[in-house]
């Protein structure tokens, strides 16, 4: 099973063009085209790249994504579609595609309190976050044991955790979780840079590897569209 996640970058001032681009016209071709239904669509609220639009896709194979993606480009109805959103100018400037499977500590994201939270008028989070190279398995590991759960204690509701097989730099893992507000982000985040688990585990990286397992990151803050709100486990 491969994950997709797409990042449009928006033209400045087109951004709301392409909310109802995806709202109004890409549901009925998606269908025609056998698309699987997106998990979910999100507008950037905050992040490095802005404005931008996200959304993610779920495919069994990437053959089968290559023939859905094949018969939608060939179609001269989305070509019409594509021309009439974009009026004299391109809506979108520039994708980055994700291609991503799940780390196995995302199973264990069930065990966790937060995980069946409604996703409803929350702000979403995706982290896209380097690894020290030859460590996937001991990162995810770690994930898995401590932060993860971390996490959990601090607020956070996790939608998953995924390793980045394309479209980044790599190895990195894509995280996505949710927080009530942004004011429970802030406490959040604030709650799991003093988690003595989480300090220990830093602790004991440094004098095994002298680096970090998880590095640097980028952040994205999302507002979920209300008319493709992912489900509360991706």
């Amino acid at each position: 099973m491969f994950f997709e996640v797409r990042m449009y970058k928006s033209a400045q001032g087109r951004l709301q063009d392409i909310c109802h681009r995806m709202r109004d016209q890409l549901p009925l071709m998606l269908k025609k085209h056998q698309f699987p239904w997106p998990l979910g669509q999100w507008v950037c609220v905050a992040g490095p790249s802005m404005p931008m639009y996200i959304w993610m896709l779920q495919w069994k194979d990437l053959d089968h994504r290559a023939k859905c993606f094949g018969s939608l480009y060939s179609d001269p109805e989305w070509e019409r579609i594509r021309v009439s959103t974009n009026g004299m100018r391109d809506t979108v400037i520039e994708q980055r595609i994700l291609i991503m499977r799940h780390l196995p500590c995302h199973a264990s994201l069930a065990n966790l309190k937060n995980t069946s939270a409604r996703q409803e008028h929350r702000l979403h989070e995706l982290r896209i976050q380097r690894l020290q190279y030859g460590l996937l398995g001991a990162s995810q590991q770690q994930m898995e044991q401590v932060d993860l759960p971390a996490w959990d204690r601090c607020g956070a509701s996790h939608l998953g955790v995924f390793e980045i097989i394309s479209g980044a730099p790599v190895p990195s893992i894509a995280h996505f979780m949710s927080w009530e507000s942004f004011e429970a982000r802030k406490e959040g985040m604030r709650q799991f840079e003093v988690d003595p688990l989480v300090s220990q585990a830093r602790e004991a990286e440094v004098k095994k590897i002298n680096n970090h397992y998880l590095q640097e990151f980028d952040d994205y803050l999302l507002e979920p569209m209300p008319f493709a709100v992912p489900r509360p486990l991706l």
